[in-house]
């Protein structure tokens, strides 16, 4: 998940992150996702 968020160089918010995940064949939700990105410790600019 961080190498995601680091790919679109921290410009994804959850909502565009969670759809390019789930291109990738990933079944997750964006609360969880937001979980998943604050507990990693990043932050969307």
């Amino acid at each position: 998940m961080p190498e995601a968020f680091g790919q679109y160089k921290r410009c994804y918010g959850t909502r565009r992150l969670r759809v390019e995940l789930q291109a990738q064949g990933y079944r997750i939700g964006r609360q969880r996702l937001r979980s998943a990105i604050r507990c990693h410790g990043l932050r969307a600019i």
